[in-house]
């Protein structure tokens, strides 16, 4: 029975630096929840209007909608930050495609309707 002298060494493993695909669900989760929480405090804010000048409301509003536009960008730099590289592209790519979307949706609109005065020429 032949025995190895030496134990065998793990291979050095690349740190793990996350899935794309997982910061890519993680940004759609982490914005649709930040638009529903939104959502509810707006609605509470239009209620409030009713004891608060309409100024403060608005303002209020406003200032809730950038911090839920924020928050995936914060997630996505605290996973950078982790280390965990990949995942936090993947947040970012989610986040261009949510400002990609109706950006192609709104030109092709545009597109569509520019080019019905050419019918029926």
């Amino acid at each position: 029975m032949e025995q190895n002298p030496l134990p065998e060494q793990p291979a050095e493993t690349q740190p793990d630096r996350g899935s794309i695909w997982l910061g890519f669900g993680l940004f759609w989760v982490v914005a649709i929840v930040g638009g529903v929480v939104w959502w509810l405090l707006t609605m509470g804010l239009s209620i409030a209007w009713l004891y608060l000048p309409a100024g403060i409301t608005s303002w209020l509003s406003s200032g809730l909608a950038i911090v839920a536009l924020l928050v995936p960008l914060a997630f996505a730099a605290w996973m950078a930050v982790r280390g965990r590289t990949r995942t936090a592209l993947g947040v970012v790519l989610g986040y261009a495609l949510a400002i990609a979307l109706p950006l192609l949706a709104i030109s092709i609109c545009i597109g569509l309707v520019g080019g019905m005065g050419n019918i029926g020429r």
